[in-house]
């Protein structure tokens, strides 16, 4: 899958949030939060892959910052790639938490 496909399929799943959100009813409106969560959390997590690899390869011309930070971004947590995102900007530290991410 290319990079444009993959965020296409993102957008796809943020159109039927939208859609499910416009239906009005609770479960829907659920279902709508966990779609964009999911959403959200995969875009995370291919950024901090892709910059891994990019990272990876020059890892003798530049040696990264945020290197732990970006290895446990890489890995299963959600807590983590919200610290990587926050570390690079992608999301402010002002912006809410996900229901998820309070555990």
């Amino acid at each position: 899958m290319t990079a444009l496909s993959f965020y296409a399929a993102l957008l796809d799943q943020m159109d039927l949030a939208l859609e499910h959100l416009d239906k009005g009813s609770v479960h829907d409106a659920r279902f709508a939060l966990m779609l964009t969560d999911n959403a959200v959390e995969l875009a995370i997590h291919k950024l901090a892959t892709e910059k891994h690899s990019d990272l990876m390869s020059w890892s003798h011309l530049e040696k990264h910052p945020h290197t732990q930070e970006l290895i446990e971004a890489v890995g299963q947590s959600f807590n983590a790639k919200l610290k990587y995102a926050r570390i690079e900007n992608m999301i402010s530290v002002d912006q809410p938490r996900s229901p998820v991410s309070r555990r």
